[in-house]
């Protein structure tokens, strides 16, 4: 494989992992907005239903963001015979995306829970 190609398997692979994230922070993004607007308006099941399908979502677009990015660290690290550059994914790119992701899933969960018994003060 030369050069070449895998500069372009990277990129393509850290392109499709941006994807991935944006497409988290959408469902993210959604779902805040629906609780911070509806949140203690929904029956429970609808809340449920909700939280069920973020979990879902939110889950998979990290779980692509972590497989891209963990599949263009590979290539990076190939690119290792032909340059000596300092400037490179750090290797603890993949695990700190998917910590703060997770985070940010718990984090909205617990957003929907305070909405939601905001009442029972």
């Amino acid at each position: 494989m030369t050069q070449a190609e895998i500069w372009e398997i990277s990129t393509n692979y850290q392109s499709l992992a941006l994807t991935a994230v944006a497409l988290y922070l959408t469902t993210v993004s959604s779902y805040l907005v629906v609780v911070y607007l509806v949140g203690e308006k929904l029956t429970r099941y609808l809340a449920l239903l909700v939280s069920g399908l973020f979990v879902i979502f939110g889950g998979l677009f990290t779980y692509a963001a972590i497989g891209y990015l963990t599949r263009s660290l590979e290539f990076i690290t190939m690119l290792g015979a032909y340059t000596d550059s300092a400037i490179r994914m750090n290797p603890m790119v993949p695990a700190m995306t998917a910590i703060l992701e997770i985070i940010g899933i718990f984090a909205s969960l617990f957003y929907m829970w305070s909405v939601r018994h905001s009442n029972e003060d």
